[in-house]
């Protein structure tokens, strides 16, 4: 995971230096990691949906308003026509007790407006909404810790890669210096100022140098 971090926030930085000539700042990494982060969008939407909880539990304090129209068309025995109303008081349109079971055909309707409202709940949506609020809290605070660990572990890869970079910068001068003293020192003895042996004692040096620089270069791509 940290070494995937790692390579985002580098390949990030390449294409904003070599596209843009741009540089991401701390404060840039973190918000672009809350923004893409999934396991952040997702308590984002649990968030949310308590929220949306919280809100229906409060107008449960409303009153209840069903509006319907309702048309039949059926028949049994005594009673013709619409039998009960969703969401409403029940209510069947009658007919005239028969003597005998008929399948005659008949249209029914029915229409209605009916009103409900519990005027007395004993706290239970008081309870209810108490209980949403609490929910919400919690939903908002696991959010808060994730993106905060989150930008904990981004925070750390960010540093890392700079140190990273910085060591390859210094490694990088330091063989450029080793090149230019190895040079010198590589002329004075060809011209016969100084003995050989220095010149040759000069090119292990260089080497290590050189071998330092690939190898912070391969720490820091890691």
């Amino acid at each position: 995971m940290k070494v995937k971090i790692i390579a985002i926030l580098g390949l990030v930085l390449a294409l904003n230096t070599n596209s843009y000539a741009q540089i991401l700042h701390l404060e840039d990494a973190l918000q672009r990691s809350v923004v893409s982060y999934d396991r952040i969008k997702s308590k984002k939407s649990i968030v949310s949906a308590a929220a949306q909880n919280t809100s229906f539990q409060k107008q449960q304090y409303l009153p209840d308003v069903t509006l319907a129209a309702q048309q039949s068309f059926g028949t049994i025995n005594a009673q013709h026509g619409p039998m009960y109303a969703y969401g409403g008081l029940a209510s069947a349109a009658s007919s005239m007790p028969l003597a005998e079971q008929n399948w005659n055909a008949a249209f029914g309707s029915l229409y209605f407006a009916n009103v409900n409202w519990n005027l007395f709940t004993f706290g239970r949506i008081k309870n209810q909404v108490e209980l949403g609020r609490k929910k919400e809290q919690i939903a908002s605070a696991d959010l808060d810790q994730e993106i905060f660990n989150h930008q904990i572990k981004v925070s750390a890869s960010y540093f890392n890669l700079l140190a990273s970079q910085r060591i390859q910068y210094v490694q990088e001068r330091n063989h450029e210096r080793a090149q230019v003293f190895f040079e010198m020192t590589d002329s004075r003895a060809k011209s016969g100022l100084i003995p050989e042996v220095d010149a040759s004692l000069e090119k292990p040096v260089k080497l290590t140098t050189t071998f330092q620089c690939k190898l912070t270069t391969s720490s820091g791509a890691n």
